[in-house]
């Protein structure tokens, strides 16, 4: 029997993840375990996935989902009434388990996962007051399709963090009335989120009757979007010129007020998945003076994705920030969010060589201060030159010459062709330290070659 500590009234607790195990689960093959912990086993604030496309990244993602749905306070399906099948929770429960069938790697006919939480009041506390590890599903193939078996959970958990899903395509928006909890997009790209122009422009509608709550809510939400949308200078709503138009969302920018719909993919798609996630964390939290700032689970597939690079660098510090309980599980293709994520959990999906399954590598080299280069060549991103393309060859023919243990004078001048080649790529880490560079190998030939002839 698990037993759960009583909660602390002054400060509320949420169920965090601390690993996930799969087995033969589409291009994982052997038992593995996905580590979402930091060096001192406590739940990390960020763990970031990194691999290379159809590489498991998208799965784990999905299973993750899965899994915390599994283990909610969910009623067991044998058991309940056919007025609660019409619940959002089954919705979700039963989308999820009509998906198990594309979970399970060929040609096994069953696939496994599990996963481990822990019940706690800040995710920087030093203390855990519960753990417990418990196999979420055993899918297999039955008589009339696949389902579930070997649950091993006998209760929900109780105080589960929400937890929201976006998918790499998160542009589009749904009524109020449509929405879930915005998982869908993890699982299929033709999904959409809620309206968020109008979520924002009912806030401030409320808030015009009277809605003492409406107001802080609206101010929060402006205050958001101002934050994290770079040369966003201001939001309002603007006023309907006649009673058949609604109020529209606008945006100032260098370039004057703009309309959510003329703002570029880039900007719409951080405003949508943010006022989406922003609008659950109310919903979940309506007592709460800041919502914002209770627990929660968000799952981002490719985080970077349209991202300018100013905003690949920021968007990890500022999420911490204003979500300060939230336990983020990203995807990421861009060494810029690796870079600025000095204290993330990150993670390695790899294929080993002659291997048909895909790897978990938890402890994959700490790159903490690297330079954005050594991070692309390392085993991160793998890139064999952070040089252009071009320069591969003669890189590669150089070392080969190199390594000789007796070079010939046609090794050597096909040396001095190599150099010339390699040398127009700049050198430093600015344009001023290129230049710097050019002087400084301008000077050096120029002294070799007006050097005086030894006595």
């Amino acid at each position: 029997m698990i037993k759960i500590p009583t909660q602390r009234k002054q400060q509320r607790q949420g169920v965090y993840f601390l690993s996930l195990g799969v087995q033969n689960m589409r291009c994982f093959g052997p038992e593995q375990t996905l580590n979402l912990t930091t060096s001192d086993s406590k739940p990390a604030m960020w763990t970031i996935i990194l691999a290379n496309n159809a590489s498991g990244k998208t799965t784990l993602l999905q299973a993750l989902w899965g899994a915390s749905l599994e283990v909610a306070s969910i009623p067991d399906a044998r058991n309940e009434s056919k007025n609660s099948r019409a619940s959002p929770e089954w919705t979700q429960r039963g989308f999820f388990e009509a998906e198990l069938s594309g979970f399970v790697r060929k040609p096994h006919n069953s696939s496994k996962l599990s996963a481990q939480y822990c019940l706690m009041n800040w995710l920087k506390s030093q203390d855990i007051s519960w753990t417990a590890e418990l196999e979420v599903f055993h899918s297999h193939r039955l008589s009339d399709g696949w389902g579930v078996v070997g649950n091993t959970i006998t209760a929900p958990i109780p105080n589960f963090s929400p937890i929201y899903a976006y998918g790499a395509s998160r542009v589009g928006y749904k009524t109020q009335s449509q929405r879930y909890t915005g998982f869908p997009t993890l699982f299929s790209e033709t999904e959409v989120l809620i309206d968020a122009e109008s979520w924002i422009t009912n806030l401030d509608h409320n808030y015009l009757r009277g809605d003492p709550t409406a107001k802080n809510r609206l101010e929060m939400a402006k205050n958001l979007l101002i934050a994290v949308l770079p040369d966003v200078i201001d939001v309002r709503i603007s006023s309907p010129r006649n009673s058949r138009e609604s109020p529209i969302l606008e945006f100032e920018t260098s370039f004057g007020w703009m309309s959510l719909d003329r703002l570029s993919l880039g900007y719409r798609s951080m405003i949508s998945w943010m006022v989406d996630f922003m609008a659950h964390m109310v919903d979940a939290y309506p007592d709460s003076e800041d919502p914002l700032a209770e627990p929660a689970i968000c799952l981002i597939d490719e985080i970077d994705l349209h991202l300018h690079p100013k905003w690949q660098r920021e968007i990890v510090d500022y999420l911490s920030e204003r979500f300060p309980r939230t336990q983020f599980i990203v995807t990421a293709h861009s060494p810029l969010v690796v870079q600025s994520a000095t204290q993330a959990n990150i993670v390695l999906l790899r294929q080993p060589e002659g291997k048909d399954w895909v790897e978990i590598i938890n402890d994959p080299p700490d790159v903490r201060n690297w330079r954005l280069d050594q991070i692309l060549t390392s085993d991160l991103f793998g890139l064999p030159s952070a040089r252009p393309k071009e320069l591969d060859e003669p890189l590669a023919e150089r070392d080969q010459i190199l390594k000789k243990k007796a070079i010939t004078k046609k090794d050597r001048d096909r040396l001095v062709e190599l150099d010339a080649i390699i040398e127009k790529t700049p050198g430093g880490e600015t344009i001023a330290d290129s230049e710097s560079m050019a002087l400084i190998r301008e000077a050096a030939q120029y002294i070799t070659k007006n050097k005086p002839a030894a006595e």
